[in-house]
């Protein structure tokens, strides 16, 4: 009866592993015939493996060895569905370590609970828990997993797939020396094994920090002014658009150099880039905290201002004179006009719109006669 029993919680464990990889991958072929190959795969090999496992004289202690048997479907696997085969090998992976943790409690849980039927108890704890767990664990891979697997590079798959089959080999090594306790060899080699698998997490920590780093550089890259290092009109929208969208009272200031055209044909582009960024810098401190300056294009800036008042700004803005110190060029002031929201209007393009309206009008003041 034990050993009915025993290829019963066997086979549970087959099933739910090919169960996970057939949600999780895509057949080649109807499932009729998926199922017809994979049956017909199996008989033999679990002929073969019972036979062989069941005249040792551990058989039916709960070591798990016959879990190992899994890593022959690959073969069938791999003819059956389109997935690479490093893909295959890690959507399996990720479930025989389910698959093997479930039967791992199972077994502690019969040992512990004193029963003296071990294998209905192995099989009726570790069904109870594929019950409970296994739509969570399917719906983890294919949200999950599947989306990493996916976006992950070559070099990072690899080191993903060696991960996996390293956490498999330990649960295995792991649940045999549960079995055999005073087994030192055993010991030895679950350390080994726990020490190979910490450092390879400290390698995929290494290439998440290096890759995080890397993604952080781009998008500084993507909403930052090369020239002046204000924020630039891709951080506009998204700022703008999230104060919109929580109903933020601000002020949008659009600003325009005065005779910039002047600059550049008297001092040269060179000098041009160094007026635009002294501009940049003494309008920031001007500004302080009550908002952020954003640059636009060319001349072209743009302020969202949250806190003060904005004409006091704008008065101290129309005011300012100095010099650029490297080349001795007077400023030659700016213009600016203001829109507010939510009373000028309640959409980013209405808002820039009405204030460049406002400030070419200031500008033609500015113009001589």
């Amino acid at each position: 009866m034990d050993i009915l029993v025993n290829l019963l919680a066997a086979l549970e464990m087959l099933a739910v592993n090919l169960s996970v990889t057939n949600f999780c991958s895509t057949r080649k072929y109807s499932l009729k015939w998926t199922v017809f190959v994979l049956v017909a795969f199996s008989v033999p090999v679990i002929t073969v493996t019972y036979t062989g496992l069941s005249r040792g004289r551990g058989f039916g202690n709960g070591n798990g060895m016959f879990a190992l048997t899994g890593i022959l479907y690959l073969i069938p696997l791999n003819y059956l569905y389109r997935e690479t085969v490093k893909r295959i090998i890690s959507i399996a992976c990720s479930s025989w370590i389910y698959t093997m943790l479930i039967f791992s409690i199972s077994v502690l849980t019969g040992k512990m609970a004193g029963t003296k039927d071990l294998a209905a108890t192995v099989l009726a704890v570790q069904t109870a828990l594929y019950l409970v767990t296994v739509t969570l664990f399917i719906s983890w891979i294919k949200k999950r997993l599947m989306r990493v697997l996916q976006i992950m590079k070559d070099g990072t798959k690899n080191i993903f797939l060696v991960f996996s089959l390293g956490w498999f080999f330990t649960v295995v090594l792991f649940n045999v020396h549960f079995t055999y306790p005073q087994n030192g060899i055993l010991k030895l080699l679950c350390l080994l094994a726990l020490t190979l698998n910490v450092s390879l997490n400290f390698v995929i920590i290494y290439y998440l920090v290096v890759n995080s780093k890397s993604i952080s550089d781009l998008k500084e890259i993507a909403y930052t002014d090369s020239l002046t290092g204000l924020k630039n009109r891709n951080s506009l929208f998204q700022d703008a658009e999230e104060m919109i969208h929580k109903d933020q009272r601000f002020s949008l200031i659009f600003i325009d150099l005065d005779r910039f055209k002047q600059v550049n044909d008297l001092y040269g582009h060179l000098a041009g880039d160094g007026y635009i960024c002294e501009f940049a810098r003494r309008t920031g401190r001007l500004l302080r905290n009550q908002g952020t300056f954003y640059r636009m294009s060319g001349d072209e800036f743009i302020c969202l201002f949250t806190d003060g008042d904005p004409r006091e700004f704008m008065k101290k803005l129309s005011q300012l004179s100095y010099s650029v110190s490297d080349c001795y060029i007077p400023f030659k002031g700016c213009s600016a006009g203001r829109a507010d929201f939510p009373e000028d209007g309640r959409s980013l393009d209405k808002l820039i719109s009405l204030a460049d309206t406002k400030m070419y009008r200031n500008k033609q003041k500015h113009q001589p006669s």
